[in-house]
This record gives C-alpha cells, sequence and structure tokens, in this order.
C-alpha cells in the first residue's frame, strides 16, 4: 500500500508526477494479482565454468527468478571449497564466466535472447560482455527477467577441469502478465487517497517490497534502526507491504553516497522476507 511513511524529501510533487506513480501502482498491483508461478530443481557441476549448464527454461518477458542453492565445489589448485555464494579471494586472471564482480568461484546465472530451441551440438556459452548475467549471494536471490531469456547456470570458474561438488539449485519461477494500459485513473480524474486505497492492495504480511521505475538504487544503508534507500533522481518508486523503518533518499539531497549497486545488474528493487534483505536485479531498468 502507498502510504505518506515515504519520507520524501519534498512533498510538493507536480500533478504529472503523481499521476504517474498512481498508474505505475495499479499497473504494478494488476501483474502481483495475476502472476503465474512455477518451480525447478538444478544440479549444477563443479567443472561446468565456460561450458553453460542449460536449464532448457525458455522465460517469456516479466519473468522473475528466486534462487535457492546448497551445495561445495572445491575449485582445486589451493583456491579452497566454496558454496553458491563464492569468495572474494580468487585467481586474478581472465575467463571467467563472469568476469568484473567481487565475488567467484560461485552459482552464476546467464540469460541469452528468446528463440524457439534447435538441435545443436553442444552448450552455447554466454558472451561475457553482451549477455545479461547474475551472481548468487544472501542479499542477491532475485534475478529479473524483463525481456525474457534462455536460461543457463554454472560455477563462475576460469578453469574448472579439476573441480569437485555441485550445487544444487532450487528455482521459483514468476511470470506477470503483459501491463495493459487502460486509462484508470484519467488524466481528467481528480488524485486523492481514496483513489489510491480503492485499489487492491496485497496482505503486507506476505509482500514487503520496494520497487524503483525507470531509475536504480545507488546506495543502501542502516542507520539507527532505519534502512536509508537512496535512488537516482527522476525515479518513480512503488512500495507494498509494511515498511515503517524505511526512508528513501534522492541522489541530489543524499549527503554522502556509496558505491553504486548497479555494477553488476540494474537494482531494480528491494525484497524484506523475515528480517532479511534481498535485492531484485536485473538487465535492464523497469520502464514504462
Amino acid at each position: 500500500m502507498l502510504t505518506n511513511s515515504f519520507q520524501f524529501d519534498s512533498l510538493s510533487l507536480r500533478p504529472v508526477m503523481r499521476l504517474l506513480l498512481t498508474t505505475l501502482c495499479v499497473m504494478a498491483f494488476a501483474a502481483f494479482t495475476q502472476a503465474q508461478s512455477s518451480s525447478y530443481d538444478f544440479v549444477v557441476p563443479g567443472p561446468s565454468g565456460p561450458n553453460w549448464v542449460d536449464t532448457d527454461l525458455y522465460l517469456p518477458p516479466n519473468t522473475m527468478l528466486q534462487f535457492s542453492a546448497t551445495g561445495k565445489v572445491d575449485v582445486s589448485a589451493g583456491w579452497g571449497i566454496h558454496g553458491p555464494e563464492g569468495t572474494p579471494d580468487f585467481a586474478p586472471v581472465g575467463g571467467y564466466p563472469v568476469p568484473d564482480v567481487s565475488m567467484r568461484y560461485g552459482l552464476a546465472a546467464c540469460l541469452q535472447p528468446l528463440a524457439p530451441p534447435r538441435p545443436r551440438p553442444g552448450p552455447l556459452p554466454c558472451s561475457p560482455t553482451v549477455h545479461p548475467k547474475w551472481i548468487y549471494s544472501e542479499s542477491n536471490l532475485y534475478f529479473a527477467a524483463p525481456h525474457g531469456g534462455h536460461l543457463w547456470l554454472t560455477v563462475n570458474d576460469d578453469n574448472p577441469g579439476d573441480n569437485k561438488g555441485a550445487f544444487k539449485v532450487h528455482l521459483e519461477v514468476t511470470t506477470f502478465p503483459p501491463i495493459e494500459w487502460v486509462c484508470h485513473p484519467c488524466p481528467t480524474d481528480p488524485i486523492t487517497i481514496k483513489t489510491l486505497l480503492n485499489q487492491p492492495v496485497p496482505d503486507p504480511k506476505a509482500l514487503q517490497t520496494l520497487l524503483v521505475f525507470d531509475g536504480e538504487i545507488i546506495a543502501i544503508n542502516q542507520s539507527g534502526g532505519t534502512t536509508l534507500v537512496t535512488v537516482s533522481p527522476g525515479s518513480a518508486l512503488a512500495k507494498y507491504g509494511d515498511l515503517q523503518n524505511l526512508k528513501v533518499i534522492f541522489a541530489k539531497d543524499a549527503a554522502r553516497l556509496g558505491p553504486s549497486l548497479s555494477k553488476e545488474g540494474v537494482v531494480q528493487g528491494v525484497v524484506f522476507q523475515n528480517k532479511k534483505m534481498s535485492l531484485i536485479t536485473g538487465a535492464a531498468r523497469l520502464k514504462l
């Protein structure tokens, strides 16, 4: 539910922005109530590396993936045994399936553009620079596929031939229906609190989420029991559930900013569940 506890730095939003935020909330609520979900389990062997594991999943657009992974992989050569979250201590060489990330030797995923299944002699590796990538961590359990795609999994190791072990991956796949552009509210309708409250509202106990549309989350900090979320200027936001200890700061008004969280994928939202926070990341911002 959209409430005044959002703590915007400026309460005097222009009518056009108010209309935009209301329309986004209506569209997002409709998507959540009509989403289709399914689950899958995979085993990703330690020696995968550049030879990505084909899940045979061809995801339609507007799909969200939630990962849960266990298991250990011994990457040999003195670099240790690691779980799906990987380690920051890795060989400084090239050839990793997902380069330029702070953690290696863990679980990684890749999306290729949607195409009809076709016979092929072997797995088609994901391009390190072209296709959307994602790496597993306790604070990064979600991977957005706004344009859909062919899903591949692997162990993020540059030289996996002598690896031992495997990761067990449980995947929850949720596909939202296409957005239907309906004039509700229409530009001529007054924007009031009653207009907002008359929309379907998810159970706050089941859904506690902050979504960022056409923008990105730059930093997340904890201060005195309050979660401070810094977003880029011009971001449109939607809030679900009871998030009383959440404060949103737009970058131009932030006193101090940390490094951008978008280096490993554009951050699209924050999910709070069982007092734990996870990031929703994807290959592109959520745009109108």
